[in-house]
């Protein structure tokens, strides 16, 4: 897995390195999902997305995105594993689909080391959410 450059806001890092220190210790730690996730987070950008002309996938954001092989088009939304669920389109950022799309940028390729192999994804959209009225 090649090392990519993401673009994270300022909260996304700060809530994504707690997450991290929490969970360390934990079996969670040696999944091969949180491993690229911590290699990402080394080579981050870290920014005021806000002030970018392209927009990037964070944590909470709705995302569209199309499988380029099928051209199958999805949407996700990628939050903190306790908030996961596939029924709602809700990926865990330690899932190969989190790991792929976080900080990636529309018009990007994002490979995702899936179970069943390596699949080229591109970033079609991507929606902010508010949540919590911030």
């Amino acid at each position: 897995m090649a090392n990519k450059q993401i673009i994270l806001n300022e909260k996304d890092y700060k809530s994504l390195t707690l997450f991290i220190r929490q969970i360390k210790k934990t079996q969670k730690y040696n999944n091969k999902f949180m491993k690229v996730l911590v290699s990402e987070m080394e080579n981050a950008f870290i920014g005021d997305v806000n002030h970018f002309t392209t927009k990037y996938v964070t944590l909470n954001s709705k995302v569209t995105y199309k499988d380029i092989k099928s051209g199958t088009i999805s949407k996700a939304t990628i939050v903190f594993p306790v908030f996961a669920d596939s029924t709602k389109d809700l990926y865990s950022i330690l899932s190969p689909l989190g790991t792929a799309l976080i900080g990636e940028a529309v018009g990007n390729i994002a490979t995702c080391y899936a179970p069943a192999g390596v699949i080229e994804l591109e970033v079609i959209d991507v929606e902010q959410v508010t949540i919590g009225g911030e």
